[in-house]
């Protein structure tokens, strides 16, 4: 119940107050395995449903599990993170660095630390994009302009412009495909499976990489406190709302924007990258 009510305070409050308060209310919190790692790092790009990962690794009961408070979310810091500002304390899981492999390099990071790199079929990254650009996403400066272009389109037109607009994306995405090869102490994570009928053995595989010990039966409840139809409104997977930042709630949503041409379009331009992460 105490959850379902700091989920609702995302209505009325800034995303950074809800998580000092989760931070706040884990002092209560008895401790039942410290992570041998000081900091988890989760990475990702956009639309690969940062917010929900950030949701359920935020939870008390995960630093129940752990001893790591959550890293408060700053956009400065998480978009392109700087690594002469991206400051963090020991003991944080920090949620949802929007970053290339080379900057997440580039950040100051304790020798006991995990990390982990979220992906998704591109094609419906861009799909999520485009919806998100044109309906969903907060405003601000360079959605505002986006949005005010992808409104003289129709649907077609506005995926096709934004297929133009995708290279950056594309570049991040590949970056962590190629660390991943060398470096073995990167895990990538597909969103299809831990958002999929497996979700419960692809997270508790996630977290036993970042030394989180949550027994499976908690995590379960965990995974069920941020179920789609509790976080959408009540909408089952598959049922659309365009204008949600939890849009569809299913992979392979690209199938349904994608005609031939547009395929054809994208793998021209980015056939390799669909090839280097499995989805060809």
């Amino acid at each position: 119940m105490f959850i379902g009510s700091l989920r609702k305070l995302r209505q009325i409050l800034p995303v950074e107050a809800e998580y000092e308060l989760r931070n706040a209310c884990v002092s209560v919190v008895p401790i039942r395995h410290r992570s041998r790692h000081d900091v988890v790092f989760h990475t990702c790009v956009w639309k690969t449903a940062s917010q929900w990962v950030r949701l359920v690794l935020s939870d008390p009961r995960i630093y129940m599990y752990s001893g790591l408070k959550t890293h408060i979310p700053i956009p400065t810091e998480v978009w392109w993170p700087d690594p002469d500002r991206l400051v963090i304390s020991e003991r944080r899981i920090v949620p949802g660095l929007y970053c290339t492999y080379q900057q997440f390099a580039s950040v100051r990071k304790p020798p006991r630390h995990a990390v982990f790199f979220v992906q998704r079929d591109p094609r419906d990254v861009l799909v999520s994009w485009y919806f998100s650009n044109r309906y969903s996403h907060p405003s601000m400066c360079s959605i505002d302009s986006a949005r005010r272009a992808l409104a003289q389109m129709s649907e077609r037109e506005g995926i096709i412009a934004s297929i133009d607009h995708f290279d950056e994306i594309a570049w991040m995405l590949r970056s962590w495909a190629r660390a991943a090869k060398i470096d073995t102490g990167i895990r990538i994570v597909r969103y299809e499976d831990i958002t999929g009928p497996d979700s419960l053995q692809e997270w508790a595989g996630l977290l036993a990489h970042c030394d989180i010990a949550v027994p499976t039966d908690v995590l379960g409840r965990i995974l069920d406190t941020y179920a789609f139809s509790k976080i959408s409104g009540g909408r089952k997977p598959g049922e659309v709302d365009a204008s949600h930042k939890y849009r569809r709630g299913l992979p392979g949503d690209w199938k349904n924007h994608f005609d031939a041409e547009i395929s054809e379009r994208f793998c021209d331009r980015y056939g390799d990258l669909l090839r280097q992460l499995g989805y060809a």
